[in-house]
């Protein structure tokens, strides 16, 4: 046990790289992506529940951890049951939607418990600051290769699936009339933007570089994504609130969301779309699942599980029923309610408030697209979660994490 504490910072770390910088890393096995770093968190579960008693002990778990389990366990049983009874279309969507929702929460918060309690912070946050930013560059970089080359940098097992290998432009929907969707390592423009949304704010938190954060920010932009631009500008709203001047408070506000807006309908044109693309009546053809909402009754709809679709609130009730997307929605918000009924003196510093507004931001995107079951989503979400809910660090604690990642602005 005392071998594994010690190895806590570097296996976190490793998980890091694989979960966030090259998340595509891995192969498929009939067609099912079996990514590095989910072997991976599974391996590193298996240990922990080895080498600890975190699941005999478990008095010694945080409160708020079990109580998110027991909140979900309503959800749990009524998709259970659906899936019992009318099947699922294709073993992907139900590995998928397990492995999501109530696997992988399990392993941070319940498995992982003692280890994020334990981890170095200070260590963590810097290695987030350099993964997203390298990803953001690389991001950048890629976007604009493809522009000028018309050809992927695609590096198999690091930057894409084996088995997707020069399969991105017909696979992947992120062609937009010519230009292709800033992807990065992500293959995907939208769970490029998902993962640094939720990661944005403890990033720019502790970031003291302006034309660093600007370059991330920029590279957000370049998904040419509708939800992840609704996504920033949210970001740029909420995280200028906390300010008691109310004249700069304004000011700090309307100007940044200004000038997002007007790279937007910039961008917008020099695409060749009209406002159209940004006030599309259609939703990018999304309103289709808010109108099939009309076949969602109170219980699940009798058919076979169909995957959890872009607009994950309207795909929940469509096959889980209205008392489904009830159940979930109580689950899916839990740690960030359990925080905010629960805050002490330490939960008021920017550390956790960060985590709490990457969450919040995910959960309100997620009316337009929140790809739930795509990887690494939802292992980003609920690693945010433990760390929300973590309790050893003390406030002197986070006090010096934000001064020492901040000291060389002073130097």
């Amino acid at each position: 046990m005392t071998f594994f504490h010690k190895k806590t910072n570097l296996l976190a770390i490793i998980l890091l790289i694989f979960i966030i910088l090259i998340p595509k890393a891995g192969i498929k096995i009939n067609n099912i992506p079996i990514t590095f770093g989910y072997v991976l968190l599974i391996i590193m579960s298996i240990l922990s529940i080895y080498v600890n008693t975190a699941l005999i002990k478990i008095h010694k778990i945080g409160l708020n951890n079990v109580l998110i389990f027991l909140l979900g366990l309503p959800f749990l049983l009524l998709s259970s049951i659906k899936l019992y009874l009318y099947g699922f279309v294709h073993y992907g969507f139900f590995l998928s939607f397990f492995m999501s929702l109530f696997i992988i929460p399990f392993i941070f918060l319940i498995t992982f418990y003692h280890q994020i309690n334990n981890i170095n912070i200070i260590n963590i946050i810097k290695q987030i600051k350099t993964i997203v930013y390298i990803i953001a560059v690389y991001g950048i970089f890629l976007f604009f290769y493809k522009t000028v080359t018309g050809k992927f940098i695609e590096i198999p097992f690091v930057t894409v699936n084996y088995h997707d290998l020069g399969m991105l432009e017909t696979t992947k929907s992120i062609d937009r009339g010519g230009i292709f969707k800033l992807i990065s390592t992500y293959n995907n423009g939208n769970l490029y933007g998902l993962c640094v949304l939720m990661l944005l704010p403890l990033y720019c938190t502790y970031e003291s570089s302006i034309i660093k954060k600007t370059i991330v920010k920029f590279s957000l932009i370049l998904t040419l994504s509708r939800t992840i631009w609704i996504g920033l500008l949210i970001y740029e709203i909420l995280s200028r609130l906390n300010n008691k001047k109310i004249i700069i408070k304004m000011m700090k506000m309307i100007l940044p969301v200004t000038f997002v807006i007007i790279v937007l309908f910039t961008a917008t044109f020099l695409i060749g779309k009209n406002l159209n693309f940004i006030f599309d009546t259609t939703l990018g053809t999304r309103i289709s699942q808010f109108t099939r909402l009309s076949d969602a009754g109170l219980l699940y709809l009798d058919a076979p599980f169909s995957g959890i679709n872009e607009v994950v609130y309207a795909s929940i009730a469509y096959n889980f029923g209205w008392l489904g997307l009830f159940f979930f929605s109580i689950y899916i918000i839990s740690p960030l309610f359990l925080f905010h009924i629960n805050r002490i003196k330490e939960n008021n510093l920017k550390f956790k408030k960060s985590i709490f507004l990457g969450m919040l931001i995910y959960l309100i995107v997620s009316f337009s697209d929140g790809a739930i079951l795509y990887i690494p989503i939802m292992a980003i979400y609920w690693w945010l979660a433990a760390l929300l809910l973590s309790k050893r660090q003390s406030f002197e604690e986070y006090e010096s994490c934000h001064y020492t990642l901040l000291k060389r602005k002073t130097n």
